[in-house]
């Protein structure tokens, strides 16, 4: 008797323990899918509050503006502190903002770049479930296969159309997350990478 009371206090700890687990994930969840408030935070603390790549998006469309006065010649490109900061930029900005908000969330600092003659483009590049997406001032859900197919998608969404394009990894041009909190000039780098490893899109 002793030791079939001993069995059922074992499962009831355990299914208590289970309880925990699962209402602790699915609280994860929730948290997950909430706006982020970033009035009182700063840039460190965004990163941290930032989980998902919709919170991410939502900054960008609530809390950064597009700076029109902002382009190849007047902007450099800076780290994302300066950027949160400032509160406004360009499209590599945006990019950049994006990519460091999900910094600490198992997500790569990829930026996709494009160009089409005398103008250029620049998005945070995400993976969900298998397919790409991506955010900035023009995002894209995440339902596309390749990067080409992104690039193509730009023109479809947004009526604008980029012959070349090149992925670029901001940790390997950046070294020691200098692009979240240092003081750089990404513009002329990007740039530079852009032009010697671009692909061409087929049309």
């Amino acid at each position: 008797m002793a030791k079939k009371n001993q069995i059922k206090g074992s499962c009831l700890a355990l299914a208590v323990l289970a309880g925990v687990i699962f209402q602790g994930c699915s609280l994860q969840s929730k948290l997950s899918e909430r706006p982020v408030n970033y009035k009182f935070l700063d840039y460190k603390g965004a990163i941290r509050k930032t989980l998902t790549p919709e919170q991410a998006q939502s900054f960008l469309d609530n809390w950064f503006f597009y700076d029109s006065t902002e382009n190849s010649e007047t902007s450099i490109g800076e780290s994302f502190k300066v950027n949160y900061k400032k509160k406004k930029g360009n499209c590599l900005d945006y990019a950049v903002c994006a990519a460091a908000l999900l910094s600490d969330n198992q997500y790569q600092p990829s930026i996709l770049c494009m160009a089409e003659e005398n103008r250029g483009h620049a998005l945070f590049v995400y993976k969900k479930d298998g397919k790409l997406g991506a955010l900035g001032n023009t995002p894209l859900e995440a339902k596309y296969s390749t990067v080409e197919d992104l690039v193509k998608a730009m023109k479809s969404t947004y009526r604008l159309h980029y012959s070349n394009y090149a992925i670029v990894n901001l940790d390997n041009l950046f070294p020691n997350h200098s692009w979240i909190d240092g003081d750089i000039n990404a513009q002329p780098k990007i740039i530079s990478k852009l032009k010697s490893s671009c692909s061409e899109v087929k049309e």
